[in-house]
């Protein structure tokens, strides 16, 4: 292949095997530009033992490839075919190996560390009787004997279905039981149940949470990232509502009310053992009636566990420090602009520009079709926390609830696509807001 121009050639799945003088070719901005690839796909065979870390292999076809005791280690296998390929004790800690394929591949004893693989990866039918989640053959899986035929494929599918939520200091189960309840409620397709607990010393405890989603993708929003983040702003909204003596009140809609009811019930079932006698504030359902653009109602409620104390109910979606009283979406969206309108009345040029840049967040919110009438009115009232703090003086100023309203409106944009109007007002002006509270 002397002086062949590959430079703009598409090589994913291209066989090169026994190809002569490939050095020789014009391949810049191509995998081959590094000899170690170009190496192994002239020969497959050559690939045991040899370092190939933090090599490009992006759409290469390293098929039946011999890789026994390879260092991979960081390399990128995005995409690659790696059907029936020899990788028995190879180093794969930090790969990148979304979308390859490793059908009938040997995977024997393998470290898997920080490895990273998506849905379509492919594990059908590979050998593998044990892998290391860390290097030097440290923590093995399984934990004791060896993986039976067909027993990785299926570990490994229900490890990428899974995340680990980390609490540094201590667990509040009914906080868990409210976070991962309401965001089963939003997230319409998305099924999350709790796996397993952990305690690991020092007050650490981590949740492996299940996630079961067919549409699994940044379109349906229900990636691992922002299922993970939805549950910890829903969980350290609960704390709060629980250290203020408020009442839990899960948001739905009245087409969500049984789907809602299944879903606290099965969590109620879950941990009511371990709770035990915790005497917390009790975990109920609240109707967000769709009929009434966003109206918080005070029934139909569910009984969940623990007391019911009266008068000491919140919905968690807005400002902690409220009443529990309900107001629907047109009103608050008044509420807001007036505040809105005093910050401008005041006569300073960080004033007139911050008014601005919030007016801007809450026409982003209310005209975002992808966001459901609950979202806005919890995204508004961050809105309005900022407008109110920000017409008091520095020094008088709660850091917490701004802190908390940033980040949730944050969170909120984070969980659209690039393309939403509010992720991209979010992307333009909260760090400003953010450097304008000193946050």
């Amino acid at each position: 292949m002397r002086n062949t121009d590959l430079r703009e050639t598409i090589l994913t799945n291209a066989s090169f095997v026994g190809v002569k003088n490939l050095e020789l070719a014009r391949v810049k901005g191509t995998i081959l530009e590094d000899k170690r690839v170009r190496a192994l796909l002239i020969d497959p065979q050559s690939g045991q033992r040899k370092n190939f870390c933090g090599a490009n292999f992006s759409g290469a076809n390293l098929e039946n490839a011999q890789l026994e005791k390879a260092d991979m280690t960081g390399a990128n296998l995005q995409g690659v075919n790696l059907r029936n390929a020899k990788l028995a004790a190879a180093n794969l800690t930090g790969v990148n190996a979304i979308d390859a394929d490793f059908e009938g591949a040997i995977l024997h004893d393998i470290c898997i560390q920080d490895w990273n693989v998506s849905k379509k990866t492919n594990f059908k039918n590979v050998q593998c009787r044990r892998i290391y989640l860390k290097q030097n053959q440290e923590e093995p899986k399984p934990d004791s004997g060896v993986f039976g035929d067909g027993e990785f494929e299926k570990w490994i599918v229900d490890v990428h279905d899974t995340i680990d939520l980390i609490f540094q200091n201590g667990l509040n189960l009914r906080s868990l039981a409210f976070a991962i309840t309401q965001v089963n409620i939003d997230q319409e397709d998305t099924q999350i149940k709790v796996e397993s607990f952990a305690h690991k010393g020092d007050g650490v405890v981590v949740v492996k949470v299940g996630i079961q989603n067919a549409s699994y993708s940044e379109a349906s929003g229900a990636t691992k990232e922002n299922i993970h983040a939805a549950i910890t702003l829903e969980y350290t909204q609960a704390q709060e509502a629980i250290a203020a003596g408020y009442e839990l009140l899960l948001r739905a809609k009245d087409d969500q009310l049984e789907k809602a009811l299944l879903h606290s019930d099965r969590l109620h079932s879950y941990v009511q053992g371990l709770i035990g006698c915790m005497n917390q504030p009790s975990l109920s359902i609240v109707n967000n009636n769709s009929t009434q653009q966003g109206n918080i109602m005070a029934a139909p409620q569910k009984q969940v566990g623990g007391n019911n104390e009266e008068g000491n109910r919140i919905n968690v979606s807005g400002n902690f420090t409220n009443t529990g009283s309900t107001v629907n979406l047109g009103e608050l969206s008044g509420q807001v602009t007036n505040s809105i309108q005093q910050l401008k009345d005041v006569q300073t040029g960080q004033a007139q520009d911050l008014a601005k840049m919030l007016a801007s967040l809450q026409s982003a919110i209310q005209e975002d079709q992808n966001l459901k009438d609950a979202t806005k009115v919890r995204s508004l009232e961050e809105v309005k926390v900022l407008s109110e703090e920000a017409k008091k003086e520095p020094d008088k100023r709660n850091s917490s609830l701004l802190s908390k309203a940033i980040a949730s409106i944050a969170t909120m944009g984070e969980m659209l696509s690039d393309s939403s109007k509010l992720a991209k007002v979010c992307q333009t002006y909260l760090p400003t807001i953010a450097k304008f509270f000193g946050i």
